[in-house]
């Protein structure tokens, strides 16, 4: 009976002493840890409101864009990373910037919305907001952006295998765009 308490003893302290390392038991809900290529997206920085002082975030194409026009450019480095801008979306005058994203099969889908958590204000703007997604690789994608206040969403097809660069627009002839 001794012998299987200590033999059990040093089974414990064996498995203890040899057991996993904290790395490798880490969740990949933890923060910082993803596989490799998995999507996700983040709203980088935003503007302020364009209807008051605005410097802007620059943008190789946003100087042609005018205010009934309702853009996305965008930019990928050719494996993972792609890089959206969108330009001119109406929103709350006073909103908290947050925005869903999926991807389902070849569809990249951006829901922003327009939170007002902090009370809003009674007036609506432009706003240009910066998008960061990861996990997106090579191919042919469809890109849909649903905008709180806009309809329909802006969607287009773009081959990411073929082009790293670019812009899609939509006019828009309502509140908040110019008229």
């Amino acid at each position: 009976m001794v012998f299987r308490c200590i033999a059990l003893l040093l089974l414990v302290a064996v498995f203890c002493l040899t057991g996993c390392s904290e790395e490798a038991s880490r969740s990949l809900d933890e923060p910082g840890l993803k596989p490799p290529d998995e999507f996700d997206g983040e709203v980088v920085v935003a503007s302020s409101c364009k209807y008051h002082t605005y410097s802007g975030i620059h943008s190789i194409q946003s100087d042609n864009i005018t205010e009934n026009q309702d853009c996305i450019e965008y930019s990928y480095d050719g494996s993972s990373a792609l890089l959206l801008k969108h330009i001119n979306t109406g929103l709350n005058c006073c909103p908290v910037i947050a925005a869903e994203f999926l991807m389902t099969d070849s569809v990249i889908t951006i829901v922003e919305i327009d939170s007002t958590l902090d009370g809003g204000c009674r007036c609506l703007c432009l706003f240009d907001i910066d998008y960061r997604l990861e996990g997106v690789s090579p191919g042919m994608y469809t890109v849909n952006v649903s905008e709180p206040l806009a309809s329909p969403d802006i969607s287009f097809v773009v081959d990411l295998s073929d082009s790293t660069s670019g812009i899609h627009c939509v006019e828009r002839n309502s509140y908040p765009w110019k008229q």
